[in-house]
């Protein structure tokens, strides 16, 4: 299965060794991100940082290390879908980059525990407890 992450997602990820790093790190899912999220990662740094008690290295090192199971999304193929996700009817304009990689990723759902996403219908999203119960960890 072909799975977009959400910034939350990834966040979580690094926040704590958690399901949700478990699940990124040892599942049988495909996991795509769009490169251009990667900065919005970086602007919650210092918040992730102080939540986790890593070091800028461990955080580094972390990210590194999840970023290399998941295929990154190029800003061309995100492009794509851009139209048809600013139709959705969600809120949050950072948001539109993981609907158009759904969009253009054929076969794909989101992972999200954003509530954003519940004002669309366009592209399935699962939310972690979901994923779980989908994986039977």
């Amino acid at each position: 299965m072909k799975v977009i992450l959400d910034t939350n997602i990834l966040i979580s990820a690094l926040i704590r060794n958690s399901i949700t790093r478990k699940i990124i790190f040892t599942s049988y899912l495909d996991f795509y991100y769009p490169k251009q999220s990667i900065e919005e990662v970086y602007r919650h740094k210092n918040l992730i940082l102080k939540k986790s008690g890593m070091t800028s290295k461990n955080f580094d090192e972390l990210f590194s290390s999840l970023l290399e199971v998941i295929h990154l999304v190029s800003e061309e193929i995100v492009e794509v879908g851009l139209d048809m996700a600013k139709k959705t009817g969600i809120e949050d304009s950072d948001d539109f980059v993981f609907l158009a990689c759904a969009f253009e990723i054929a076969g794909s759902i989101l992972w999200s525990d954003d509530k954003g996403f519940e004002t669309q219908n366009s592209v399935k999203v699962m939310k972690t407890e979901e994923i779980i119960k989908l994986l039977k960890m």
